[in-house]
């Protein structure tokens, strides 16, 4: 599990490790298009601090790590794999249309959380919170909510 920029990234990353054995991964809030993040200067610039350049500047940093790419193609929908993604439609700090970007990607799951924000998912009493214990559950548990 990871969530926003930085281990969020690397948990989208992961999926998409064809070298690596699958998992199962769950993504909240994360920056899932850093080149469009890097173009908004979402986070007053984090992406570029981060990536050490623009798009332009580091064009082959992006494409080494960028995971919108690679979970459009598919690299996640392999079995024992798989990406949910879970995020507030009132983040503020990540815009929700860096999920919204995955949407229809194989292998990904987009949930939007009504009435969250951006760290509402660490509240396990809130909706959001259930949400994400639900999330986390193993597929197929006898506890996972239908």
């Amino acid at each position: 599990m990871g969530g926003s920029l930085g281990r969020r990234d690397v948990v989208l990353w992961r999926a998409c490790a064809a070298d690596l054995p699958p998992v199962p991964v769950v993504a909240l809030a994360p920056v899932a298009d850093l080149r469009r993040a890097a173009e908004e200067r979402l986070g007053d610039g984090a992406v570029v601090d981060w990536m050490g350049g623009t798009p332009s500047d580091v064009p082959e940093r992006y494409a080494a790590v960028d995971p919108l790419p690679r979970l459009l193609a598919g690299a996640a929908d392999r079995p024992g794999g798989g990406v949910a993604v879970l995020h507030g439609d009132l983040d503020e700090t990540v815009p929700l249309r860096q999920s919204v970007a995955l949407t229809g990607a194989p292998g990904v799951r987009v949930e939007v959380l009504a009435d969250a924000h951006h760290f509402d998912a660490y509240d396990l009493g809130a909706p959001a919170g259930r949400a994400l214990v639900a999330a986390l559950r193993p597929r197929g548990s006898a506890s996972r909510p239908a």
